[in-house]
């Protein structure tokens, strides 16, 4: 997620500077990579609500059909509003700490990646049990 934030930084940087150019042809190059920007905004925000619920119904109930459960994930995120944005800065910072790991050869690509992986599912699991979802 990183390296997606840091990669749309740049695109936003190339288009404001092709947007100044003025040019016809790079306005519509510009109008096109903000549409896709928005695209991929659009399933960050997505993923974001629907990916760490998933895992949590899960891991809750043993059963992949259950990850799916839209509705019943969207109530979970309504109900439990402040913790499940916690979590997603979390998720976020880890993914960034895992990834600057990774791009300063601090400790390199397998370790960075595991402690990522370890970080978010732990914070994951914590969020679940905060917001009271229970094995059944």
């Amino acid at each position: 997620m990183g390296v997606l934030v840091t990669g749309l930084a740049w695109v936003a940087f190339i288009t404001v500077v092709g947007f100044l150019g003025g040019s016809p042809e790079s306005v519509g190059v510009v109008f096109g990579i903000l549409g896709v920007i928005a695209m991929l905004a659009l399933g960050l925000l997505g993923a974001a609500v629907f990916v760490p619920t998933g895992i949590l119904r899960l891991a809750a109930t043993d059963r992949f059909a259950d990850a799916f459960l839209i509705r019943d994930n969207l109530e979970l995120v309504r109900q439990n509003s402040g913790t499940y944005l916690f979590l997603l800065v979390t998720l976020v910072l880890f993914d960034l700490l895992a990834d600057a790991s990774i791009l300063i050869c601090l400790v390199g690509a397998i370790p960075g990646t595991f402690w990522g992986m370890a970080a978010s599912g732990a914070a994951i699991g914590h969020a679940g049990a905060v917001m009271g979802v229970k094995a059944e």
